[in-house]
């Protein structure tokens, strides 16, 4: 038996709401577009690890260079990402900034992999 749409958005919009948090996006396009413009969004931010990379031709002892990578959940009907977005997450801990690295429109959901800036 096929699962619903309906069903799908619900169980996404539930599994925001055990963790919310507020994400302000600004789109790479907007500084050269006057009509795009940054918006916001309610979402689910999760930890996925660290990407690792080496140091080309790097001296004897030093250790490679990681970041760590998240996972943004938003809901189906947010505005389009594309590569290369700026992410804002404000919490009422800390602010962090991150960068789109990829997302991905999903018939329920928004997939986001992002990388967190210094």
């Amino acid at each position: 038996m096929p699962i619903s749409m309906s069903f799908r958005r619900k169980r996404v919009q539930q599994l925001i709401a055990r963790d919310p948090v507020e994400v302000t996006v600004y789109p790479k396009r907007a500084n050269a577009d006057a009509s795009v413009s940054s918006f916001t969004a309610t979402g689910r931010l999760a930890e996925i690890g660290n990407r690792s990379s080496t140091v080309l031709l790097g001296q004897p002892g030093e250790q490679p260079v990681g970041r760590t990578s998240w996972l943004l959940t938003l809901p189906y009907d947010t505005p389009d990402l594309d590569q290369g977005d700026e992410v804002v997450v404000t919490t009422a801990e800390r602010t962090r900034y991150f960068s789109v690295v990829f997302a991905k429109a999903y018939d329920a959901k928004w997939e986001v992999l992002l990388d967190e800036r210094d």
